[in-house]
């Protein structure tokens, strides 16, 4: 039977977090014989390429291993579209598990919705980590936003999302001015709303997202999305969800950065009592976790923001 489903998956030296990964893909309901794993190892050392095709040989699974000189995850998946057998481009990411009917829901989901272009699905933080559900509920809250008065979605981050092969023919790959795990994917999903493909939430296609295990790690994960994100809003201003990201060199900047600075404390307040809510935390020290969590979000991102300004005045982008 031909291959359906193309899954790409870019990694670097997480060589044992990448093995659960695989494996996870490996128990899947859907038939092994639709599917295929890509893997880019971005620049990596470690014994990546031994442990993948170890798994390959002991499966029989159809897997294929490129190695790049480290770009970043957006010239890794860039890497992976270009050898697809696919019409049905799938990614996720080598600190996700997917649950067992991940593929199967994926390919359902496309049969029974012929137009939509870029499905994305549900991402859970792993039970009992409050610093990843912040993260992730921070992060769902950016998949919908009123455009031309009507809520819509408009992004899917790449540890769960899927696209059509056709989406890359028309909208072009993702844009490898991002050098990290941030902002890529916003900016290439708001580029193919406004080409008028439309993206589809699928709450039943579910990965765990082993992401930001502490706070130090969230930090350099929030500094990360604040980097990023300036780096969208160059590219693409209009985009709703960064809307009010100052650019601008001098005071305006110097404003922007004041504003969301004293703003710290009731974005940490407002957002405590809705991540509560969403994702279902309770107790008084889970709910200083939840707080404490947003401060450090808040300030990290800020942090990233003027770091990339100063990039781009630097190098004359601004």
């Amino acid at each position: 039977m031909p291959v359906e489903v193309s899954v790409i998956i870019p990694t670097h030296n997480r060589c044992n977090s990448l093995k659960k990964t695989l494996y996870s893909l490996i128990n899947q309901t859907y038939p092994k014989e639709n599917y295929e794993l890509i893997v880019i190892d971005d620049g990596g050392s470690d014994a990546t390429e031994r442990m993948v095709e170890s798994i390959k040989k002991n499966t029989h699974l159809n897997i294929k291993y490129f190695w790049q000189k480290n770009q970043g995850p957006a010239a890794a998946r860039n890497l992976g579209i270009k050898h697809v057998s696919a019409d049905i481009i799938a990614f996720t990411d080598d600190d996700c598990i997917v649950h067992p009917d991940w593929l199967e829901n994926i390919a359902k989901a496309y049969e029974k919705n012929p137009d939509a272009m870029i499905i994305g699905g549900e991402t859970l933080p792993p039970k009992g980590r409050i610093v990843a559900a912040v993260g992730q509920g921070l992060t769902k809250n950016a998949f919908f936003d009123y455009v031309d008065g009507k809520k819509q979605a408009i992004f899917f981050p790449t540890c769960n999302a899927s696209f059509r092969r056709e989406v890359f023919d028309n909208a072009g790959l993702f844009d490898t001015d991002f050098p990290l795990a941030a902002g890529e994917d916003l900016e290439f999903c708001w580029r193919c709303f406004k080409k008028g493909m439309k993206l589809l939430y699928q709450p039943q296609i579910k990965v765990t997202h082993y992401c930001a295990a502490n706070l130090k790690q969230y930090a350099k994960q929030s500094f990360n999305y604040g980097r990023g994100n300036y780096l969208t809003k160059l590219k693409q201003p209009d985009h709703p969800e960064i809307k009010g990201i100052e650019t601008n060199r001098g005071w305006r900047f110097f404003g922007y950065c004041i504003k969301e600075f004293i703003y710290t404390i009731p974005f940490a307040l407002i957002f405590t009592g809705r991540l509560k809510k969403k994702e279902k935390i309770t107790g008084f020290f889970n709910s200083c976790g939840v707080f404490v969590t947003l401060i450090v979000h808040k300030i990290s991102y800020l942090a990233g923001t003027v770091s990339e300004h100063n990039l781009a005045y630097r190098t004359q982008r601004i």
